[in-house]
């Protein structure tokens, strides 16, 4: 069903479709990916504290 124009054919709704997806895919924030993978880590935090240090060349 193409509910904005009556006079709307199969080719002019697949190309409007198609830029609206293209105005879709502009809108995702870049570096979404960066952003969950420091997340991610930043509910790790807790559990990496708690693993001791190893530190080399520095006596005990």
């Amino acid at each position: 069903m193409y509910l904005d124009d009556d006079n709307m054919d199969f080719e002019d709704y697949k190309g409007r479709k198609r830029k609206l997806e293209d105005q879709l895919i502009s809108l995702q924030v870049p570096g979404l990916d960066a952003v969950k993978k420091a997340g991610k880590l930043l509910e790790d935090l807790p559990k990496l504290w708690r693993r001791p240090i190893r530190r080399i060349g520095v006596d005990s």
